[in-house]
C-alpha cells in the first residue's frame, strides 16, 4: 500500500492485530497500481490495498472505503478563505503528488474543462513528506481525504473541501484468486475490513481547520 492509504488503515488495523493476534507479523510495503500485480504474481504480498480500476482474470478484489480529495495548506502563509475559494486555488503554486512523474496531476483535466490551469511548482511521489513541505511553503496540495485529516492533526495545517466537483474513488483489496480459500489471506481480508468500519476511516476525523 502507499502512505497514505497506511495513513488512513495502518492504525485500525495494526491495533485490531494487537488485541486478537499479538504473535502475528506484517510486512508492509510500499505499492501501488502500477506494481501490484506483479508483486500478486511473484507470490511477493498476499494483499494490496489501494486504487486499482483494472483487474486481471486471476485475481479478486473486494471494495475498502471511497476516498474524495481535500486542499491542504498552511494559512500563516496562504491566508484563504475555507472553503478554498476558485480563484485563490488558481493562483496559489501547487505541490503535486505523483507517480507519474508529471505535472499534470488529474485535476489538470477537470480546470481544462473550466478553462482553467493551475500552477504545478513542486511535483514528486512522497505522499509523506507533503505535510512537511506545506509547514514551510506557500503552496497547495491536493490530498486523499483520509491522509490530509492526517496532515491537518499532526502539522497544524488547513483543510478544505476543493472549489468544484472532485472525482471519488474506491480503495480496494486485490489477491490471488488461487488463494482465496487460504486461512492467511482470509484473516487478513476480515482485518482490514474490520478496521475500515472504523468511523475515523468511513467519516474522517473531521478536523477543522484552524482559524
Amino acid at each position: 500500500m502507499t502512505d497514505f492509504v497506511a495513513a488512513a488503515v495502518l492504525p485500525s488495523f495494526a491495533n485490531l492485530l494487537l488485541d486478537e493476534a499479538p504473535s502475528t507479523t506484517i510486512s508492509v510495503i510500499n505499492c501501488n497500481e502500477s506494481n501490484a500485480r506483479e508483486l500478486l504474481d511473484a507470490r511477493e504480498i498476499d494483499l494490496a490495498v489501494g486504487l486499482f480500476r483494472d483487474q486481471e482474470q486471476w485475481l479478486e478484489k473486494e471494495a475498502l472505503f471511497e476516498e474524495e480529495h481535500r486542499c491542504v495548506f498552511n494559512r500563516a502563509l496562504i491566508p484563504a478563505d475555507v472553503p478554498f475559494p476558485l480563484e485563490q486555488f488558481i493562483a496559489a503554486p501547487h505541490l503535486l503528488v505523483t507517480q507519474a512523474g508529471d505535472l499534470r496531476g488529474f485535476l489538470y483535466d477537470i480546470l481544462a474543462r473550466q478553462s482553467e490551469k493551475r500552477t504545478v511548482l513542486i511535483s514528486g511521489p512522497y505522499f509523506l513528506l507533503t505535510g512537511y513541505l506545506l509547514r514551510y511553503l506557500p503552496m497547495i496540495s491536493v490530498l486523499p481525504k483520509h491522509y490530509a485529516e492526517c496532515c491537518c492533526s499532526a502539522s497544524g495545517l488547513a483543510i478544505s473541501p476543493l472549489p468544484f466537483e472532485g472525482p471519488i474513488s474506491t480503495i480496494s483489496t486485490p489477491w490471488r484468486s488461487r488463494n482465496a480459500r487460504s486461512s492467511k489471506t482470509r484473516f487478513l481480508r476480515t482485518l482490514l475490513q474490520r478496521s475500515v468500519t472504523v468511523k475515523d476511516v468511513r467519516e474522517g476525523s473531521k478536523c477543522n481547520a484552524p482559524a
